[in-house]
């Protein structure tokens, strides 16, 4: 016995005339069907939560969130005003500081934020001016900027 032999034919699977019907159809797309045809199945997706961060929480980005707005309260996660976007993400073994350099120089609004390894202490820093590739050492002051531990 072949492989070709182990082929069933269509028939046993779907109404004989389905067949005759789709060519039918073909030719004429507003003729009847007559076989009958069950609805398409509903595909379950799950639902998997996005993960925000796998360093902060959204918590902790309400809260840097505030203090870049300088204010005196915390904002909450459902009305903070600004949206975390993930530009780049290394280990110390495959970061390159021209990549950094590459997506974030002259970039303002850029919040840094940096995992210590083997523990859960975060490091991180704002900067609203933006960083300049250091051809220089020009240093520009900016009361705005902040670090944090």
């Amino acid at each position: 016995m072949t492989f070709v032999d182990n082929i069933q034919p269509y028939q046993p699977i779907l109404e004989k005339n389905i067949w005759k019907d789709i060519m039918k159809r073909i030719v004429d797309p507003k003729r009847p069907i007559s076989s009958i045809i069950l609805p398409p199945r509903i595909i379950l997706t799950p639902i998997i939560p996005m993960r925000f961060s796998t360093i902060i929480s959204e918590e902790h980005a309400a809260e840097i969130a505030s203090w870049v707005d300088e204010k005196s309260t915390t904002y909450s996660t459902k009305n903070n005003p600004y949206e975390f976007r993930l530009l780049l993400r290394g280990s110390r073994y495959d970061f390159a500081c021209d990549t950094f350099w590459n997506l974030c120089n002259k970039k303002g609004n850029v919040v840094l934020i940096i995992k210590v390894k083997d523990t859960d202490e975060i490091l991180g820093g704002y900067n609203p001016i933006g960083w300049e590739k250091p051809y220089s050492y020009n240093y520009i002051i900016c009361d705005r900027c902040f670090i944090f531990h």
